[in-house]
């Protein structure tokens, strides 16, 4: 029972690769590591790993890398954005605040201004 192997898959974006090696014993002997996401899968990786040997020391190494489909994805929610505009609108009006001329509105994505910097108006 001595031998070794190793197999890779992708998930939903994810790709989990498993190492195995094992060495002949007459008692079993597993040892399972798993990433931290996964880690309260240990038992169960262990269960089904036992329902199917019965002796033996087996190393079992799960590795995981998260692709672009893990991302976060945004959604806008445009009617409370367009509720945060008309609040933040009264609140302007009513502490009689500058309004922020074209060209800060334009330069509001964090770049730096371009030309003459960042102004207001009444």
């Amino acid at each position: 029972m001595t031998g070794y192997g190793r197999g890779q898959s992708t998930f939903d974006g994810a790709r989990f690769s498993v190492e195995l090696n094992s060495v002949n014993r007459k008692q079993s002997d597993i040892t399972v590591s798993l990433p931290r996401e996964i880690s309260e899968l240990e038992s169960r990786v262990r269960d089904l790993i036992n329902a199917r040997i019965s002796r033996g020391r087996l190393n079992v190494i799960v590795s995981y890398q998260s692709g672009a489909a893990l991302a976060p994805r945004l959604a806008i929610d445009s009617a409370l954005a367009a509720a945060y505009y008309r609040a933040m609108l009264e609140l302007r009006d009513q502490l009689g605040a500058l309004r922020p001329s074209k060209s800060a509105i334009d330069n509001a994505d964090g770049r730096p201004p371009r030309s003459g910097g960042a102004s207001c108006v009444n």
